[in-house]
């Protein structure tokens, strides 16, 4: 089970916050590492730091609420101590510590640096057998040729930049990909057996809450990247439901292809930052 996980953290601009009782600390632009640990369910801990909205509770969390602050990417192992990694983490000359940042349950100075050399952190990290974490998969590729339509789960397609999936009706709307997941749908306890494209979806994902992911996060699917730019269908009449439902309103996130190619069922889901 993966349970010490780094975050690459990017703040835009200089800033000024205040992190809870450190008071406030300065931050420079650049990129800053932060290590934590996930006794249990891993995958809602780094999920809960995606997330803007959320109680403040970690130092991690006041830094992670304020705008112009991105995690880029995540990585993840199980055969590290989180300590230990901090203390591997300061040794590298690229990197200075935010003292006292993270590290009040334990003797360690931080848990949150700062580097100048990125690609040196992932050197490390690989040394180490970390790997960059994976937030979901794909389990369902589907399209219509009619709007208003379920779809059909073809298993694979191909997303063009600025249009959406190629085949599906769809392509070159506003609304040019859209995603359901499959955690959503089994939460409504449907009285019939759910299938991928039965609510007019065009990705079926699971493993990532996708409803969590701010405004304009972009994600790696297979060899494209999307970017969110709309959750729920918003007001108005929504004329389509299958057998009487109608998830996408609520539960459907929509995106834009930014860079074109090939997606297929079991194709991993990463939220990158480029």
């Amino acid at each position: 089970m993966n349970d010490v996980y780094i975050l690459f953290i990017r703040v835009s601009q200089k800033k000024r916050i205040v992190i809870g009782s450190l008071g406030r600390i300065a931050f420079k632009k650049g990129t800053y590492l932060y290590i934590g640990r996930a006794k249990t369910n891993f995958a809602a801990r780094v999920a809960r730091h995606y997330r803007k909205k959320k109680k403040l509770f970690w130092h991690i969390d006041y830094l992670l609420s304020q705008k112009g602050v991105e995690i880029k990417e995540a990585w993840a192992s199980s055969g590290l101590k989180e300590c230990k990694l901090a203390q591997k983490i300061s040794l590298l000359p690229s990197s200075r510590l935010i003292r006292s940042f993270g590290s009040s349950d334990c003797r360690c100075p931080s848990h949150l640096f700062y580097t100048n050399k990125e690609s040196e952190v992932k050197t490390l990290l690989k040394e180490l057998n970390f790997e960059k974490y994976v937030i979901g998969k794909v389990m369902g590729v589907c399209r219509s040729k009619r709007k208003e339509k379920p779809k059909n789960n073809v298993k694979k397609g191909y997303l063009k930049k600025g249009f959406g999936l190629v085949g599906d009706a769809h392509f070159g709307t506003e609304k040019e990909v859209s995603l359901l997941a499959i955690e959503d749908v089994k939460r409504k306890k449907l009285p019939f057996p759910f299938q991928p494209g039965n609510f007019a979806e065009n990705i079926t994902t699971q493993g990532i809450d996708i409803l969590s992911l701010p405004f304009k996060t972009r994600l790696k699917v297979g060899k494209t990247i999307l970017e969110v730019s709309q959750i729920g269908k918003g007001k108005g009449p929504h004329a389509y439901s299958y057998r009487g439902y109608s998830l996408l309103p609520k539960y459907g996130v929509f995106c834009k292809v930014r860079k074109s190619g090939q997606i297929k069922v079991g194709d991993n889901i990463w939220v990158i930052r480029e």
